[in-house]
């Protein structure tokens, strides 16, 4: 036994926090106890097949037929799911010793695989069933009250790290489906808690963070552009001040293409509220190019060009730039020269203070995203 009780301790929840390490940790349950195979199991209910198992130290065949064709006749699972939480139950427990004669499962995996004699435990919590078994080295020879007791002593802190291990798990299938969700919206999304730590992104945010709109420092979101970044940081200070504010949005531009970006907030419930680390809201970010976030119709160029002080005929140019139309078209259907209808664009860029129609669309969807805001 050569791992001590503080040490088993936090091997387990370091698993919870990272589950590539469940199996070194039930490899180092198995060592604490002085046992051999582990296996741990979550449920919905007895009758059904787990949807989360690892299994070390065993006959892994014997195990897969378990899980594959036994587990949901094993009449040992509902009882041991019926038992008090954090309670070691021995074989003679939960079969009687006709049904050790007599029962497929016992007689067909359990004594064949090296599995009888275990300690098994109920550390369910909620609606699933998430239990533990521990076999001994020697099957025909049960554990010793020593071995019960010191497996016994650890139960309250492996069940606590199961819950999170599992509540995690689901955290992360949640964000995953959202994620996936604005995705199909031609959406990036980043959600963060409130320090601003990166708790998830989609695929597209990693692509825009792979272009250069933004990065991850340490684990917190950063935009590359400095007014994007201070815009950023505002926001984020009134989602989370005294007087927080439950949306929030801003233009984003990227450092090196100056292509602009829509950004918005919205300040989240916790998702898991019964778990101290999950306490602090968190953040949800969508990003999406300008061009692709906003609806630039009549109605919101005409109101763009009054502010501005273009003509009903100027505006007409600018409308067909912002439809990506040909001037030449334009010009044929208000049967003008082309020129005039350059002088009229050109007329409309220097009142909205531009020198390029690229830069013109920009302020458009500038005007607009505020407007929308």
């Amino acid at each position: 036994m050569g791992i001590d009780e503080r040490a088993m301790r936090e091997r387990l929840f370091e698993a919870a926090l990272s589950p590539e390490l469940w199996t070194d940790c039930l490899i180092s349950l198995s060592d604490y106890v002085g046992g051999s195979s582990v296996n741990l199991i979550v449920l919905d209910r007895p009758g059904e097949r787990p949807y989360l198992e690892h299994f070390v130290r065993g006959d892994d065949h014997t195990y897969a037929s378990y899980i594959e064709t036994y587990i949901a006749i094993d009449r040992r699972v509902p009882r041991v799911a019926e038992a008090p939480v954090n309670t070691v139950l021995l074989e003679h427990q939960v079969l009687t010793e006709e049904e050790r004669r007599t029962d497929i499962v016992y007689n067909e995996v359990l004594a064949t695989g090296g599995m009888r004699n275990l300690m098994l435990t109920n550390l369910s919590a909620g609606p699933a069933y998430m239990g533990v078994g521990v076999a001994p080295h020697d099957d025909a020879v049960p554990f010793e009250p020593e071995q019960v007791e010191r497996l016994t002593r650890i139960l309250p802190d492996f069940r606590h790290a199961l819950r999170f291990y599992i509540a995690n798990r689901d955290l992360e299938l949640q964000r995953s489906a959202l994620g996936d969700l604005w995705a199909y919206a031609g959406k990036a999304v980043v959600i963060l808690n409130i320090h601003g730590a990166v708790l998830f992104a989609n695929q597209r945010a990693e692509e825009m963070q792979r272009g250069g709109l933004m990065r991850m420092s340490a684990g917190r979101l950063r935009f590359a552009e400095r007014a994007s970044e201070l815009a950023w940081q505002q926001q984020a200070g009134r989602l989370h001040g005294d007087a927080a504010e439950p949306f929030g949005a801003f233009l984003a531009e990227h450092p090196v293409t100056r292509e602009q970006y829509s950004v918005r907030l919205v300040g989240a419930a916790p998702i898991v509220s019964s778990l101290p680390s999950f306490k602090s809201p968190a953040v949800i970010l969508t990003l999406e190019p300008l061009s692709e976030a906003l609806s630039i119709g009549t109605r919101e160029i005409d109101r763009f060009c009054r502010l501005f002080g273009v003509t009903a005929a100027e505006s007409r140019a600018v409308a067909a730039v912002a439809a990506g139309r040909p001037l030449d078209a334009l010009a044929e259907e208000a049967g003008v020269a082309l020129d005039t209808v350059r002088k009229q664009l050109k007329s409309a860029m220097l009142k909205c203070g531009v020198s390029s129609q690229k830069a013109l669309i920009s302020r458009l969807e500038r005007f607009c995203f505020v407007c929308a805001g």
